[in-house]
């Protein structure tokens, strides 16, 4: 796209360059510019859309990288904390970023910790975060409340 747009104006410039030195009438100067306005206007017409459409096209591409590389999907379950009052809806920080997010649990106040429940259309659904509840996947409670860990693995009979 780059060159042809190139090679018009060099041709341009050149052509430009003989009619001057090799031509006294001043009407000379207009002959390219009638003979070539017609089917340089064909060309940018033509050209155009092929412009918009690999623009467009690249456009797509980013917007795309930039949705996967900010997908927040495994987030469910993570504890961050709430950067303004939730009532019900609000901001919370989550591994370094700022999302919005909808209280379940009603109103929440400022630096709490919240858990992830689910995504709605990039909104956060978060309630206040329960360490020592069953299945918290955010937020693991101290090991004397984990005693399934500690304990030697079961046999299982046949």
């Amino acid at each position: 796209m780059i060159w042809i747009a190139a090679y018009l104006a060099v041709g341009a410039i050149l052509y430009f360059w003989t009619v001057f030195r090799y031509s006294k009438d001043p009407d000379d100067l207009l002959l390219p510019i009638v003979t070539f306005w017609d089917p340089i206007t064909w060309l940018l017409w033509l050209l155009w859309p092929i412009t918009i459409w690999d623009v467009k096209r690249r456009v797509h591409v980013q917007i795309v990288r930039k949705r996967k590389e900010e997908t927040i999907d495994p987030s469910i379950g993570r504890v961050g904390k709430t950067l303004t009052p939730m009532i019900p809806s609000g901001r919370i920080r989550l591994d370094e970023k700022d999302y919005e997010a909808v209280s379940d649990d009603g109103k929440l106040d400022r630096d709490e910790e919240v858990e992830v429940l689910t995504i709605s259309m990039g909104t956060l659904k978060v309630r206040r975060s329960q360490p020592d509840a069953p299945g918290n996947r955010g937020k693991r409670p101290p090991l004397s409340q984990r005693p399934h860990e500690n304990q030697p693995p079961q046999k299982f009979k046949r």
